[in-house]
């Protein structure tokens, strides 16, 4: 980094200063200069007064003149905030650029092109691209931001949008390509001051930053470098802040707080005493050379070296509120007061000072090369033709003429030794014109004492060259432009008009007279004419006004017909207005005048004093030409309004407020307008303060959004704007993710259990549709379930025990909704009932028979099929797993009990019944012998009985057991119930044939039918005292024939098949079966 000249230990230097005193020309406002710069027309500087930016010439002879001029529109209240000089193109020409404000409005940059360092033609003028309206511009500067050969724009901006931007010029408009220092701006407040240089030494721009609170706060931002600097500033006056350079250094200096003679350097951070002399506080101007120039308090200019000073000049200015700018170079001041509106220019020496201590010797030394000699300054208008004499002093030839400045086009005569040039409007101008001329004087003999020895003659010449120097003021003819030079008034009335002289240079401030009448009295001020007619002016009158600049004329005709009649005028305005809006007018009144309506909407009414009332309907749209007559005894004029009823454009299509996208799709929606104007020009646009826009819409309406990596609430504006008046849609997207079911249920229950589910789901989405500030929330809803089954919608769990009738399939839907889309989960549970078998847990079977037995078993599951499954030791068995049928022929061997294990299942894990059956094979009991076939009377009868069971047990009583059965119901014989012999001692009366039935039973309960015919006579010694009581003669004396039937036996056969009935409820058996022999 530098160190700064002004405190290094070193000789003390001479300032040699010019100071100019010029009186600008007075104006009704006083001048406030804003840039000073110096060319090689020589120094020139800007001023902004009046609404007119001016440009001021100054050459060396102190001579000033207003070359240029432009005024802003009288309408427009713009503020001049800064002017800058520098090429912000790029075309290697440099342009003048004001950054202009108005109130409430957008800001402005106009850029002025020059030629020969005048500004000329119109400005190209472009807002300033910040996106809130009434955003303040409050300071600019120029700035080499990117290295590129043209200079960018830094801007800072006040409220709304506190900011600082680099603004670039490309392809007539300006776009913002770096917005600096954000957090610092929006964490300070007040005023800043900004400068720029290059702190880094990267060859680009830099910006130092200061912003006070409490203390200087100083931020640094580089051009190159994402880092920033920021330090705070103790004891640093805000408002003295200044930059000062030269062509070496750059240097920001400010005042102590509280310490008159103490300035400080804040880049490298050194104090800066001053000298004793110098009354404080002091404002630090400029940094000349290898010393400091300052200003006292007492407004006396100082040059400062080390601790040396010199005191350099004291501006004339009795008001203590001195201003001053200084010119790019760094070669001059002008200082200036606008109380007093006065200026005075400081010319610093660009050459290097000498030291004080040689000045004198030094002064002695110095020779110029040639003399310079400035005439006067030459005037002439273009079109014309300017002749520069050659000079010639007496006594003197020119030897040779050489031009080391002059304007292009101008030629040299070497015969009248002339300079000729004749300019054209293009060359409307000051120009500086120099030529060096070599003089020789006639050739002289003179004594040649060289060689003392010899005399000698010698021609000589003497030499002379001088430079002459001219500017030459080119000027354009003033133009007079009448804006109404032909008119009719009424004699009672008065003749206005506007005028405009286009005068791009002038000596003096052109001014308009009247040549003819020379009696008049006709009112002049700086753009109007006015003149009321005398009661004896009638006819046409006429005027011939001129307009002088100093050097040329232009004259224009008014004519005025002075109506003796009744006057008759028109006025014509313009306005816009809105249908079903009121629109109220003022037409201007005058006592006595009467309003008629010519041409006026039916709807439309004027009052007495002139106001206009009119509501205008749809059907009144576009263009309507409203004409009121007013009428008064000396005059009559009619008002034509040209009122323009706009109908509000109307986004005639849109989305519902609210809608929704599903995730991953792309959101478009063509938005169709309706204007009833016949021509409107509409325009769509969506409002947004983001850097990427998220929603887009082109020139036809149609409104896209892609939803890619996006999720939840969206809001989005759109406009649609005639140039009007416009017509908003405020919409919400939501942009949803279908939730999805991630549990799973079972499918299955058995009967007399309960069933739980716990439904589960999730969902991407965090906010709720449309409310962005509240969490996402799933509802739950059960549309189909069977009956008595209950959902818990806090705990999403389903209960249900279901009933005998909904045995089997039952259905289940399950519904998750996020309020905008939804998910279903269809599900079936079957409810089974376990199969359980039927019938007796025991068969018995006798040996020689077939075995045939179905196993039956009960399942409310009407439609289950059942599969039976056998486990047994018994060989030869013959069983059916789909019908559960049985079949065995059992053999001797296989007598006595069996067991055999039989299941049942219905497909279903738990779905299984067992049963264990006991088969019993068994033979009857047998009677080894037979009793006696005879019984007598009263004789006892004795039979002992003799059998043996099926396993050859015979123990009566234990194994056996018998019981007698005699079909005379006076059968008196006993069976014993121990031995179970019977005993039986026949009566008389028992005498005869009977039959008895053995019924011998085992311990098994098998039964054996015996029948036996006993025939029970009279024993030998047995006689019959009565006649009719023996057996062998039965005399009978009065029947012929007797007839004696005796029944021998009755046999009952007993069938030996067992019969099966099934059992009706039992499903697996359709129909009645009796088996009729083996097999299936």
């Amino acid at each position: 980094m530098y160190k700064m000249p002004f405190v290094q230990k070193n000789f003390l230097y001479v300032l040699p200063l010019f100071v100019l005193l010029i009186d600008i020309g007075q104006t009704s406002a006083p001048i406030e200069p804003y840039l000073l710069l110096q060319n090689d027309q020589g120094y020139q500087f800007y001023s902004f007064e009046n609404k007119a930016l001016s440009l001021h010439n100054i050459n060396n002879k102190s001579e000033t003149t207003k070359i240029w001029e432009y005024k802003f529109l009288q309408t427009k209240e713009a503020r001049l905030v800064s002017l800058l000089h520098g090429d912000i193109k790029g075309d290697s020409k440099k342009e003048i650029i004001a950054v202009l404000h108005s109130f409430g409005q957008q800001g402005e940059v106009y850029i002025f092109s020059m030629k020969d360092n005048i500004p000329f033609g119109p400005p190209e003028i472009l807002k300033i691209p910040t996106e809130k309206t009434g955003t303040t511009p409050a300071q600019a500067k120029l700035i080499n931001w990117d290295r590129q050969k043209k200079q960018e724009i830094l801007l800072a901006c006040s409220s709304p949008e506190r900011e600082l931007l680099v603004l670039d010029y490309y392809n007539n408009n300006l776009k913002i390509i770096k917005t600096l220092a954000s957090d610092f701006m929006s964490s300070t407040y007040g005023p800043i001051k900004f400068f720029t240089t290059d702190v880094d030494q990267d060859k680009a721009d830099d910006v130092i930053i200061y912003s006070t609170k409490e203390t200087l706060e100083e931020h640094i931002v580089f051009s190159s470098s994402p880092a920033v600097s920021n330090i705070i500033r103790e004891n640093i006056n805000f408002s003295t802040l200044t930059g000062v350079q030269n062509k070496q250094n750059f240097f920001i200096l400010g005042n102590k707080q509280n310490l008159d003679n103490t300035a400080y350097s804040l880049l490298e951070k050194e104090d800066i005493k001053i000298p004793l002399g110098v009354s404080g506080p002091v404002s630090l101007v400029a940094l000349a050379d290898s010393g400091l120039v300052v200003l006292s308090n007492k407004q006396k200019l100082f040059f400062m070296k080390e601790n040396k000073i010199k005191k350099i000049t004291t501006p004339p200015f009795i008001s203590t509120q001195t201003q001053y700018i200084i010119d790019k170079q760094n070669t001059a001041a002008l200082f200036f007061s606008k109380k007093e509106n006065k200026q005075t220019l400081v010319m610093f020496n660009s050459q290097k000072p000498n030291p004080l201590v040689n000045t004198a010797k030094e002064k002695k030394t110095q020779t110029k090369e040639y003399k310079t000699t400035i005439h006067d300054t030459l005037f002439i208008n273009v079109e014309q033709k300017l002749i520069v004499p050659i000079l010639k002093p007496d006594a003197l030839n020119i030897e040779s003429i050489e031009t080391q400045k002059k304007p292009e086009g101008m030629s040299l005569n070497s015969k009248s030794l002339e300079f000729v040039w004749s300019p054209t409007r293009a060359d409307t101008g000051i120009y500086s014109f120099q030529y060096l001329a070599n003089y020789v004087s006639d050739a002289t003999l003179e004594e040649d004492t060289s060689n003392n020895a010899q005399l000698k003659l010698k021609k000589t010449f003497k030499t002379t060259t001088e430079m002459h120097e001219y500017f030459i003021y080119v000027n354009d003819f003033p133009q007079l432009i009448i804006n109404n030079p032909l008119d009719t008034i009424h004699t009672t009335g008065f003749f206005q008009s506007s005028y405009n002289v286009v005068d791009y240079l002038y000596q003096k401030k052109p001014t308009l007279q009247v040549v003819n009448p020379k009696n008049n009295n006709l009112l002049i001020n700086d753009n109007e004419i006015y003149w009321e007619p005398s009661r004896l002016d009638f006819g046409m009158k006429n005027f011939l006004v001129f307009v002088d600049d100093g050097m040329a004329q232009d004259t224009a005709n008014i004519s005025v017909f002075i109506d003796t009649t009744i006057i008759k005028t028109q006025e014509n305005m313009d306005f816009i207005i809105t249908v079903n809006e009121p629109f109220t007018y003022q037409i201007p009144h005058q006592k006595g005048v009467i309003y008629k309506k010519i041409k006026t909407p039916q709807n439309l009414r004027i009052s007495t004093q002139g106001t206009i009332y009119w509501v205008p309907i749809m059907t009144q749209v576009d263009m309507n030409s409203i004409i009121i007559k007013a009428e008064s005894p000396q005059n009559t004029k009619e008002y034509i309004l040209n009122v323009y009823v706009n109908a509000v454009p109307v986004i005639s299509s849109q989305p519902a407020e609210k809608e929704y996208i599903q995730a991953g799709k792309n959101f478009t929606f063509q938005f169709q307008s309706f204007d009833m104007n016949a021509n409107p020009e509409l325009q769509w646009a969506y409002i947004t303060n983001d850097t990427l826009p998220e929603f887009m819409i082109n020139q036809f309406g149609l409104l896209s959004f892609d939803t890619t990596n996006k999720i939840d609430n969206f809001t989005y504006i759109i406009t649609l704007n005639d140039r009007v008046d416009k017509d908003e849609f405020i919409g919400k997207l939501y942009v949803n993710e279908t939730p999805k079911i991630i549990s799973t249920p079972d499918t299955h229950v058995e009967f007399g259990g309960i069933y739980q589910y716990v439904v589960q789901a999730e969902d991407r989405n965090t906010e709720k549709p449309y409310q962005e500030n509240k969490k996402n929330q799933l509802y739950y809803d059960m549309p189909v379930f069977p009956q008595g089954t209950s959902f818990d919608k806090t705990t999403q769990t389903i209960t249900w025990k279901p009933t005998e009738k909904q045995i089997g399939k039952n259905n289940f839907s399950i519904l998750v909704t996020d309020s905008i889309d939804f998910v279903t989960q269809d599900f079936s549970v079957f409810v089974n009932d376990k199969p359980s078998i039927v019938g007796p847990d025991s068969l018995k079977i006798m040996l020689g028979d077939t075995l045939f037995h179905y196993f039956d078993a009960q399942d409310l599951n009407q439609d289950s099929e059942l599969l039976y499954t056998i486990k047994t030791t018994i060989d030869e068995i013959l069983f059916s797993g789909k019908t559960g049928k049985l079949v065995w022929i059992p053999k001797e061997e296989d007598l006595g009990f069996h067991t055999l294990e039989i299941s049942v299942s219905d497909g279903f894990h738990a779905g299984t019944d067992r049963q264990k059956i006991n088969i019993f094979v068994y033979k009857n009991p047998v009677l080894l012998n037979t009793p006696m076939e005879k019984a007598f009377v009263n004789i006892d009868y004795i039979f002992n009985p003799k059998g043996e069971d099926m396993f050859l047990d015979s123990l009566f009583s234990k194994d056996l057991f018998l019981s007698i059965l005699s079909s005379d119901t006076m059968f008196t014989g006993q069976t014993d119930s121990l031995t179970q012999n019977l005993r039986w001692k026949p009566t008389i009366s028992e005498v005869g044939e009977h039959t008895l039935t053995f019924n011998l039973i085992d311990k098994y309960k098998n039964t054996q039918k015996y029948t036996f015919p006993i025939k029970v006579d009279l024993s030998p010694c047995e006689t019959i005292q009565q006649p009719c009581e023996g057996l062998d003669t039965l005399i009978i004396n009065k029947t012929d024939t007797i007839e004696k039937t005796i029944i021998d036996s009755i046999f009952i056969e007993k069938k030996d098949t067992i019969f099966i009935e099934k059992n009706k409820k039992i499903q697996n058996n359709t129909k009645e079966w009796k088996p009729r022999g083996l097999g299936f």
